[in-house]
């Protein structure tokens, strides 16, 4: 009996460290050195990182229809061209980096290349300086401000660069309780910075 509890301990613990590295989200803005058929490779601060693009990866950029089409649908040779600035979410699993979500001309829009970790959940609570999403790893808050982007249905470009200059809507105006979200944050020491909060889901 205790080398089975042991057993079953033990395995326990190895799934919950596979669950911990897959489900680690992070993301980059770069620019792209190379585009395959089911791969992409972004130029990153001199370092070259090549992501594994499949059927279910998200694909965002102008002339995509309808703000975002999967890459299943599209070519991804003309959706995302070599030389131009990117940003790609994506979990590492396995020595492999598979890309879950894409953002194509992000360079362009001012953001210079970056990198930082991202989680996806429903908003809980929102403020005008701090954002709460229940997550698969639990609550998480975010502290946001007038720097924060947001991507989300009634936030278009001029209404984000008023945002950004401190007289456009408040962070509450376009995202609210129970929308579904992915937010793009940097962590320093205790406190996480979203960067970005691109709303999913809205709420009915």
């Amino acid at each position: 009996m205790r080398r089975l509890l042991a057993l079953s301990a033990s395995v326990w613990v190895l799934l919950m460290l596979v669950v911990a590295v897959v489900s680690a989200d992070r993301w980059v803005r770069g620019k792209v050195t190379a585009v395959g058929g089911d791969s992409l490779t972004v130029m990153f601060k001199g370092k070259e990182m090549k992501f594994a693009v499949a059927k279910d990866t998200t694909v965002f950029g102008p002339g995509l229809g309808a703000a975002q089409r999967q890459a299943g649908g599209i070519k991804l040779s003309e959706a995302i061209k070599v030389g131009e600035g990117i940003e790609v979410h994506y979990v590492e699993s396995g020595g492999t980096m598979r890309a879950t979500d894409i953002r194509t001309d992000i360079l362009a829009e001012g953001s210079s290349e970056d990198s930082g970790d991202s989680a996806s959940g429903r908003v809980t609570a929102i403020t005008a300086s701090s954002l709460t999403i229940k997550s698969g790893s639990g609550d998480m808050t975010f502290v946001v401000d007038q720097k924060t982007r947001v991507v989300a249905r009634g936030a278009g470009t001029a209404t984000r660069e008023a945002r950004a200059a401190g007289s456009g809507p408040a962070i509450t105006d376009l995202v609210r309780t129970d929308d579904e979200v992915t937010v793009s944050y940097m962590t320093t020491g205790s406190s996480r910075r979203a960067s970005e909060v691109r709303v999913r889901v809205q709420r009915k």
